[in-house]
């Protein structure tokens, strides 16, 4: 048997996302695709591990961000977000933080008003704080128990340093002396409009648009407060400086780098809404499961 021949195109086309910058400074990416009913919303903070000042307060402030509100319970939330089929997602890095949201398009409005209180309004409740730690650092030290475990942390402190944020493996104990003061200082500082952006993709029409950059708007511009609810219709013209959407032509033949968070949103798995809470009580999670394969 002949091997047929190998054929390299000459050119790819790549569609390029629409970039947004808000009035607060954040960046709004937005990919539309109609192919499903469905959207992914997806923000992207510098607050993985390696900004730290508390041990384990990076990882704790991505993982609560969801368990206790405003005006909102973890109940409250993942019941929400299971009846009308939608996925909250979190991962975290050495470098990022990636908060995710997927949902079919006709629920989008109710994701989003949890996304706001997720975002916006999370209050880090002592009880939970202290059960998420002792869960934590029960896992942490079955895991190092393990002999890939301590190989990659020895490989880490070697080539980095025992005090390089990438080489510096904390103690399980640290758990016991995190606060909830740690963890709302490290939001505080680190989820903010200029510390990350938006990256929206699927089902988008304008309405959409405007109400995830609304959304991002109210993210705190470098460590203050986040702003209230807005009120009243929004003029675009005013808050948003739009660069045309266009498509980028790929040549196989040179070497293209994408930035480093863009390039991991692309199948990401992680930490599900309610630490796996997720009941899919409505009739139509299942396509949004679906769909959820073509947006990452």
């Amino acid at each position: 048997m002949t091997q047929p021949p190998l054929v390299i195109p000459a050119t790819v086309e790549v569609p390029q996302a629409e970039k947004t910058t808000l009035a607060n400074g954040a960046t709004l990416y937005t990919l539309a695709s109609d192919d499903f009913e469905v959207l992914r919303i997806t923000f992207v903070f510098r607050a993985g591990s390696a900004v730290q000042r508390v041990p384990f307060s990076a990882s704790a402030a991505a993982n609560m961000l969801a368990e206790g509100t405003r005006d909102m319970t973890a109940q409250q939330i993942a019941e929400q977000l299971d009846y009308y089929g939608s996925y909250f997602d979190v991962n975290i890095d050495r470098d990022y933080a990636y908060i995710s949201f997927c949902t079919l398009s006709k629920f989008f409005g109710q994701t989003l008003a949890v996304a706001e209180q997720v975002l916006l309004h999370p209050t880090f409740p002592e009880e939970e704080l202290r059960t998420y730690c002792a869960k934590r650092k029960q896992r942490l030290a079955i895991e190092r128990t393990k002999v890939d475990v301590e190989a990659r942390e020895a490989f880490a402190r070697t080539m980095f340093g025992p005090e390089h944020p990438y080489g510096i493996s904390a103690d399980e104990n640290d758990y016991d002396r995190l606060t909830r003061a740690d963890v709302a200082e490290f939001y505080a500082r680190h989820y903010t409009a200029a510390n990350g952006f938006v990256v929206c993709s699927g089902r988008i029409g304008e309405q959409e648009r405007e109400a995830v950059a609304a959304l991002a708007e109210r993210l705190a511009r470098a460590g203050g407060r986040n702003r209230g609810a807005v009120s009243g219709a929004r003029n675009p013209a005013r808050s948003l400086r739009r660069t045309p959407r266009r498509r980028a032509v790929f040549d196989p033949h040179r070497t293209h780098a994408l930035p480093a968070p863009a390039s991991r949103l692309l199948g990401h798995a992680g930490r599900g809404v309610g630490a796996g809470r997720l009941l899919r009580i409505a009739p139509d999670a299942e396509p949004a499961r679906r769909a959820r394969l073509h947006l990452r």
